[in-house]
C-alpha cells in the first residue's frame, strides 16, 4: 500500500518529518507475526488457529475457533475516533444492518496491542460480487440504502487523519510538496503543472459544504466493503473513511471506483447509477449536490497524485497515477 498523505491542518514540514523520521513509528500495517499481537490473540482465544484476513490499513486476524476478529489499527488512529466508529456501527445494527459490533474483552471495547488500539469484533462470513456493472448497480443501491440509515446518526464522529477528501485549496498544498519533491525529474513536473491546473478548476467550481446534504457517511463504498452473507443479507464492513461530511462525496466516491474496476466506458452507466443512489436513499440529489458531483469527482481522483509527494519514491509513485489526469479531466468535462 503506497504511503498517503496526513491530516490538511499538520503542517507540511511536520507531516514529512514525523513520516520519515523514525522507522520505529512509521504508519504501517503490523506483520500477523508480530509477537505483541499474537500474545493478544492467545489471551483471547487460546490454542485458536489464527488467520490475517487482509486489509491495507488495519491487520485483521481470525481467530477461527471462537468466530472472532482481532483488529490492529494504525498508530495514528486514535480511541476517540474508535468510540464514535462502534458507535456508528451499533446505530447501524440498530436497524437491521449486518454489521460488526465490537465485543468487550477484558471490560474494554478499545484496547492496546502491540502499542496500538485494538478491537475485538464478531466474524461475519461474507462474500463480494465479481465487479461487473451489476455488481456495480448493486453498490450504489446498497451505499444508498446505508446513507439512508446514517442519516439519522446523531452521535459524535472525529474525522479520520487518512481519506480520500479533497478541497482545490489543500489538493493545491500537497501539490506544492509533491512539485518540490519531484523537481529533479522533468515528466513528473509536467504532470504537476497539469495537476495543479486542475486542481485550480476544482477550487473555481467547489460548492461548499453549507449548501449540500450532509451527514455521516461510509465513505469508501465499494463490492469489498458491501458484501452479502450467504442468505443474501447486505454487510458493511470498513468505515475507515467514514466521516460527516456532504452525502454526494459518498456517491462521487463510488463512482470513481466503478470507473477504476469497470474502465472508461463505465461513465456511460453513471446516469443510471445515480438514479439507483437516490433510490437507496430515499430522496433526490438537490440542484447543488448535482452541481457538487463532478468537481468532488475530480477532487477524488486527484487525490492519490497530489500526495506522491509523501511517498518515499514520489516520482515513480506519481507517474503510476496518470490515469488520474484523464478521470479528473472527465469529471470537470460535464
Amino acid at each position: 500500500m503506497p504511503v498517503v498523505s496526513m491530516p490538511v491542518a499538520t503542517p507540511r514540514r511536520g507531516v514529512r518529518s514525523w513520516w520519515f523520521d523514525d522507522p520505529a513509528d512509521l504508519p504501517g500495517r503490523l506483520p500477523a507475526s508480530t509477537a505483541g499481537v499474537l500474545e493478544v490473540a492467545e489471551r483471547i482465544a487460546s490454542g485458536s488457529e489464527v488467520r490475517d484476513l487482509g486489509g491495507h490499513f488495519s491487520l485483521n486476524l481470525h481467530l477461527r475457533e471462537p468466530g472472532l476478529v482481532l483488529r490492529v489499527h494504525q498508530p495514528f488512529v486514535s480511541r476517540q475516533r474508535l468510540l464514535g466508529l462502534q458507535a456508528v456501527r451499533r446505530h447501524l445494527a440498530s436497524v437491521g444492518v449486518q454489521v460488526a459490533v465490537a465485543i468487550p474483552w477484558e471490560g474494554k471495547t478499545v484496547f492496546r496491542c502491540a502499542d496500538r488500539w485494538a478491537e475485538l469484533e464478531p466474524y461475519i462470513p461474507h462474500e463480494a460480487a465479481t465487479p461487473s456493472a451489476d455488481a456495480c448497480t448493486a453498490v450504489l443501491s446498497d451505499l444508498g440504502t446505508i446513507d439512508r440509515h446514517l442519516a439519522t446518526f446523531t452521535g459524535q464522529l472525529t474525522r479520520p487523519v487518512i481519506a480520500t477528501w479533497a478541497t482545490g485549496s489543500a489538493l493545491r498544498r500537497w501539490l506544492a510538496a509533491t512539485r518540490d519533491a519531484v523537481a529533479a525529474d522533468r515528466d513528473a513536473s509536467h504532470l504537476v503543472e497539469q495537476l495543479v491546473a486542475q486542481s485550480r478548476t476544482v477550487a473555481r467550481r467547489w460548492v461548499p459544504a453549507r449548501d449540500l446534504v450532509c451527514q455521516v457517511i461510509h465513505g469508501d463504498g465499494k463490492a469489498n466493503n458491501l458484501p452479502r452473507t450467504g442468505a443474501g443479507e447486505l454487510v458493511a464492513l470498513d468505515f475507515g473513511f467514514a466521516a460527516r461530511r456532504p452525502r454526494v462525496h459518498d456517491l462521487a466516491y463510488s463512482l470513481n471506483w466503478a470507473i477504476a474496476v469497470l474502465g472508461p466506458t463505465a461513465t456511460d452507466q453513471i446516469p443510471v447509477w445515480i438514479k439507483t443512489f437516490e433510490a437507496g436513499t430515499g430522496s433526490r440529489l438537490t440542484s447543488a449536490e448535482l452541481r457538487a458531483l463532478p468537481v468532488l469527482g475530480a477532487a477524488i481522483a486527484l487525490y492519490r497524485p497530489a500526495v506522491s509527494g509523501y511517498n518515499p519514491d514520489p516520482v515513480n509513485d506519481l507517474m503510476n497515477q496518470t490515469g488520474s489526469l484523464q478521470k479528473a479531466a472527465w469529471w470537470l468535462d460535464q
